[in-house]
């Protein structure tokens, strides 16, 4: 029963990523905003959340 949960794990993960490659653009989540989030880091020394993106039909980033 492990083996069939992380095969499926594995096969989720491995799909999520070749759908990113075959995107236009490589988004992770679109806000309704225009907001759109193409990373998420987290720095444990300081507890904090980073977001990297840029706001749609704009050159400016976030």
């Amino acid at each position: 029963m492990k083996w069939i949960v992380s095969s499926f794990i594995f096969i989720i993960i491995v799909i999520s990523s070749f759908s990113s490659f075959s995107s236009e653009e490589s988004s992770l989540y679109e806000l309704e905003n225009g907001y759109i989030v193409t990373d998420v880091s987290f720095d444990p020394n300081t507890g904090s959340f980073y977001l990297a993106g840029n706001l749609e039909g704009r050159n400016n980033s976030f």
